[in-house]
């Protein structure tokens, strides 16, 4: 149930129009993988949470700030650093790709303005949060892994893309070729998955199904009528996203959650993509952690008893 990168993109347009222009008061860090940016706009404040979580990445408003540690973690110190005080510029993501910038203005120790970049990486494991100076060095990143290059000083390396199109860019001829050319075994989903930038399975057979087809049909399975369809349908979808999306949650079995309707499922809507997000993985995260501290608990009352 990852966060992909289709919803990503209709949360990112709704953050990015209420936080553009905010101006960065006061930055947390309230465990090891996450960062919540206090947004000052006239006559409110918003707290951003950004999580580079190995399970549950994402980033969303929240409403009460987390419990902080005593001392900040030197992530966290080198934020306040470069970004307190400073303006948010955009928040960008980048094609469909589950990567996201936050360009800021700030101000360098001589007083001339500079723009610097937090990207973050929603890469499962791989997640991470980098700092970025104007010529894309990293000034610091919040995983540090010096085999990789990851380390302050080095230039900032995305990672790698694949080679994916983004979707609605491929014209329908091209698209219908794509389709013709193909191993007769290959499911049109994994195709589409492999393809097009942002999509997971569930994305992928959602456009199968749209275009009235079994969501597992292989290339074998269909004609160049259905080709003609399939291409319909990953317009509509884009479409829907383009609208805003319909932010739902699945909580039947497969549990999912989605910024676009999934087909003959039930769901609960809700607002927006970032209250969406906010409820679902938010509510993943206080799970996971109160079985982490369920367990150190267990482990310390076992090692008392013996």
């Amino acid at each position: 149930m990852p966060l992909d990168g289709l919803t990503l993109s209709v949360l990112v347009k709704e953050l990015d129009a209420s936080l553009r222009n905010g101006r960065v008061l006061k930055i947390y860090q309230p465990d090891e993988t996450t960062i919540t940016l206090h947004f000052r706009h006239p006559g409110r404040t918003n707290v951003l949470l950004i999580a580079a979580d190995a399970l549950y990445p994402r980033l969303h408003t929240i409403e009460e700030q987390p419990h902080n540690p005593l001392h900040p973690p030197a992530f966290c110190m080198l934020l306040r650093k470069y970004l307190e005080p400073s303006r948010l510029l955009a928040l960008e993501q980048q094609g469909f790709d589950r990567l996201v910038h936050l360009r800021f203005e700030a101000v360098n120790p001589t007083g001339q303005l500079m723009e610097l970049t937090l990207v973050l990486e929603l890469m499962g494991r791989q997640s991470n949060l980098y700092l970025l100076d104007q010529d894309g060095l990293i000034l610091d990143a919040l995983k540090r892994f010096p085999e990789r290059g990851i380390v302050p000083g080095k230039p900032y390396q995305p990672p790698f893309d694949q080679g994916k199109t983004e979707p609605g860019r491929l014209a329908p001829l091209d698209f219908a070729d794509q389709i013709r050319l193909l191993p007769a075994p290959t499911p049109i989903w994994r195709w589409m998955a492999q393809t097009f930038q942002g999509f997971s399975k569930v994305a992928a057979q959602e456009v199968v199904r749209r275009a009235g087809l079994d969501p597992h049909v292989s290339r074998s399975m269909v004609e160049e009528a259905d080709w003609i369809n399939l291409h319909d349908a990953l317009n509509q979808l884009l479409q829907e996203l383009e609208r805003g999306g319909t932010p739902t949650w699945y909580p039947d079995e497969p549990e999912d959650f989605a910024a676009y309707t999934l087909t003959g499922r039930y769901g609960a809507s809700f607002a927006s993509t970032d209250q969406l997000i906010r409820r679902v993985l938010g509510e993943k995260q206080r799970e996971k952690t109160l079985d982490t501290l369920k367990g150190a608990l267990r482990k310390g009352i076992a090692r008392h008893r013996k």
